[in-house]
């Protein structure tokens, strides 16, 4: 299969935290990032969303000192689910609609020092 990727992704455990909207309800929730790139983050989260959903993320940039505020979307979901202690994990590609940060690929690229 080819690879459609455009920007390089950083296999990254960040810290997020998000909410989302579900019915009346907003659900927020943490988790740790599997990998980011410019245009999109894949995180394993505990709450059933669907594709399209959408997502208020808080990133954390350790080597930037800095949150990386973000509104994404959902673009993909795996089917199964992992059971991790008392929650239902299921990793989900989310697609960056806006960011705090005009250069994100600059933003998630972890300095050399």
């Amino acid at each position: 299969m080819e690879e459609r990727r455009k920007h390089k992704r950083y296999r990254k455990a960040l810290g997020v935290k998000y909410s989302c909207a579900k019915g009346p309800l907003i659900i927020e929730s943490k988790t740790k990032s599997k990998d980011i790139s410019a245009t999109g983050i894949r995180l394993p989260l505990d709450e059933t969303l669907k594709v399209t959903d959408r997502v208020r993320l808080a990133i954390t940039l350790p080597w930037k000192r800095h949150v990386l505020d973000a509104i994404a979307r959902v673009v993909w979901a795996s089917p199964r689910s992992i059971t991790k202690g008392p929650t239902i994990e299921r990793d989900c590609g989310l697609e960056f609609i806006w960011t705090s940060m005009s250069d994100v690929q600059t933003a998630i690229r972890p300095s050399r020092s």
